[in-house]
């Protein structure tokens, strides 16, 4: 079945679908196409954020549009590498999309091999998630 992605919001408007993730990543790349490197640093911030690895949604998306995050229904959103239809690419930047916060970062696999990155990127999210 195909569907309008135009759509997706008003179909799944439903309270039956409105689950509220605290944290979603977008990789722009398939899962296979990640070095080994990039997946345990992906697996090390998740769980550094204090989440179970099986716990965060990963999703492959190469473009994101604000229809389909807003489908997501996560509180922040990390895109690995995935540009932004609504935004220029600014990295490293909190976007607010209304529907939730968006993260641009490096594609996985740059950003495992790049230690000022993953500072960068940390730096972000550390009080997003900070429970204190």
């Amino acid at each position: 079945m195909n569907l309008c992605p135009l759509a997706l919001p008003f179909i799944f408007n439903e309270p039956v679908y409105r689950i509220n993730r605290p944290f979603t990543i977008i990789i722009s790349r398939p899962w296979q196409e990640l070095t080994p490197e990039a997946q345990a640093s992906l697996f090390r911030l998740i769980q550094a954020l204090g989440f179970p690895a099986a716990g965060v949604p990963i999703v492959h998306r190469p473009v994101l549009e604000n229809h389909y995050l807003a489908t997501l229904a996560s509180r922040v959103i990390v895109a690995f590498g995935a540009s932004f239809t609504a935004r220029p690419p600014d990295l490293y930047t909190v976007h607010n999309t209304g529907s939730g916060t968006v993260i641009l970062a490096d594609d996985m696999n740059r950003l495992a091999a790049d230690k000022d990155a993953k500072q960068k990127l940390w730096n972000i999210l550390k009080p997003l998630f900070s429970h204190g």
